[in-house]
């Protein structure tokens, strides 16, 4: 026997019974979307070098990050690292969009990370998008919808993490760091929950920044309190700062959306791609932090401009699919038998299988899933089948029901059984 041969290392099989239960989870989300007027994008799986390695975007030191490689013509090439940059070339490319373009996008992203809880090197997102507006009725939009889909999907308390990327960099120029070196210091503070304000000092040591100014910025990021508290002492920390006039708008708006109770306002987050210009978005479920973020976002206005188009303002949310995926697990909600059949019609003799399989199209074609049988089973074999598959109803068919154009309804949970015509099928299985 050879041996078996296992998917690559941070990649991972979902079996039938676990995408039945994906599929209904991207369902849900898709119609939450929908309900906010969002419209589907697709975008290829992998994208030029010269998109992913953009500055600005994914930068040149992401190539260690992300599958690059080279086509047999030698053109550089990677897998897409998130739905966002595809998102931004394809706005760049069409620029008489109606704006706002609202899209969203399920699709899956692939980055070399170390595989750990909920992490993979492929994962699925499923993003929402607003490009067109720089206001924060946008910011409150792309979060209702991601917080709505994510009470849709019931996976228990969650809550979102907000902060304006501008406020950081007000902060560390009031402590007289370097303004143009802001961006290696959001990727170290970034990492605050991961390695600890310790970690940090660290890195930012070996990076060469003032320890002391480095210290007081992350002081000034430790704001604890409620919303109200910390706008409060932001607007006393920064006067008349436009970002944090727009973040205290942000949270007026949630409220009228009935959400703002899923947000706080937390002044460490920085996400540590170089794209974002604005507000930035994490997202944490109760009792499963050890998943880390489960859905992310924030604005990213200059990304467009990166890509060959104008500057555009955009914003947007993403809900990591496969870590929703994992708290699903964590609560038992995948189902024992992988089953999509309504209705499984056993014949009783092989005479009878040409009409089992007529009463089967019938029955699709009046949206009833329904099996045949593949493996000249005898009938108790099939019947044996339909129990191991957990399937509530069979039909079995004889000579008798051919002629009449019958069957005998049979209810598999309570052992029960009466003969109906074909046509009143559709009415008892509904």
């Amino acid at each position: 026997m050879s041996e078996k041969i296992l998917p690559p290392r941070g990649t991972r099989d979902y079996a039938p019974e676990e995408m039945i239960l994906k599929n209904r989870m991207f369902d849900i989300i898709r119609k939450v979307y929908e309900s906010f007027g969002f419209v589907p994008l697709e975008t290829p799986a992998f994208e030029s070098w010269e998109l992913l390695g953009a500055k600005g975007s994914g930068g040149e030191e992401i190539k260690n990050e992300i599958y690059y490689f080279k086509d047999k013509s030698g053109r550089e090439l990677g897998l897409r690292f998130d739905l966002t940059a595809p998102l931004s070339r394809f706005v760049a490319n069409n620029p008489n969009l109606v704006k706002p373009f609202k899209r969203y996008q399920i699709g899956r992203a692939w980055r070399y990370d170390r595989p750990q809880a909920g992490r993979f090197r492929e994962f699925y997102q499923a993003d929402v998008d607003i490009v067109g507006s720089s206001e924060p009725e946008a910011e409150a939009e792309v979060l209702a919808a991601g917080i709505t889909a994510l009470q849709e999907l019931k996976i228990g308390e969650f809550y979102i993490k907000v902060n304006d990327r501008r406020i950081l960099d007000a902060l560390a120029v009031k402590q007289g760091l370097p303004e143009e070196r802001i961006i290696e210091i959001f990727r170290s503070v970034d990492k605050l929950e991961k390695i600890g304000e310790e970690g940090v000092m660290q890195e930012l040591k070996e990076k060469g920044f003032d320890l002391k100014k480095a210290k007081k910025f992350l002081n000034e990021t430790n704001i604890s309190g409620t919303n109200d508290k910390i706008l409060a002492k932001l607007k006393k920390e920064l006067p008349k700062n436009d970002a944090v006039t727009k973040l205290e708008k942000l949270i007026f708006l949630l409220e009228k959306y009935k959400v703002a109770d899923k947000v706080k306002l937390d002044i460490k987050i920085a996400r540590g791609l170089d794209y974002y210009t604005g507000p930035v978005f994490e997202t944490i479920a109760v009792g499963n932090e050890d998943l880390g973020s489960i859905a992310s976002g924030g604005r990213f206005d200059k990304l467009i401009g990166l890509y060959g188009g104008t500057d555009t303002p955009a914003t947007g949310f993403s809900l990591g699919a496969d870590r929703i995926f994992e708290i699903y697990k964590r609560q038992g909600k995948v189902p024992k038998r992988a089953n999509s059949t309504e209705l499984i019609i056993v014949n009783v003799t092989e005479e009878t299988l040409d009409y089992a399989i007529e009463v089967s199209q019938k029955l699709r074609r009046q949206g009833i899933n329904a099996e045949t049988n593949l493996l000249k089973r005898n009938m108790k074999k099939q019947l044996d089948y339909a129990n191991s598959k957990g399937i509530k109803y069979v039909a079995i068919v004889g000579e008798n029901e051919k002629a009449k154009g019958t069957v005998t309804l049979k209810n598999m949970e309570k052992n029960e059984q009466k003969e109906v015509k074909v046509d009143d099928l559709t009415s008892i299985l509904t």
